[in-house]
């Protein structure tokens, strides 16, 4: 995702990102398992968080990384 540029201004849908990760974990039910509980969670290197949202329009699950830092300013501005 981060080779891709995959951030918040221009996540990853679902599908789309399922379909990559398949060619390295062959087990759907991992896989499926691993995008619903790594949300939220800092990725290897410590520099970026995993995000998840549910586009408004069609209702498709986008993904991105963004960096970790923001959560903490988004904390001491009170969002």
């Amino acid at each position: 995702m981060k080779q891709e540029g995959v951030v918040s201004e221009k996540p990853i849908v679902r599908h789309e990102l399922r379909e990559k990760a398949r060619k390295l974990i062959v087990d759907t039910g991992l896989l499926d398992h691993l995008l619903k509980h790594m949300v939220g969670k800092v990725a290897s290197g410590g520099e970026d968080r995993f995000q998840r949202r549910h586009k408004t329009v069609g209702g498709a699950i986008e993904y991105w990384l963004e960096n970790v830092d923001l959560e903490d300013i988004r904390k001491a501005a009170g969002v």
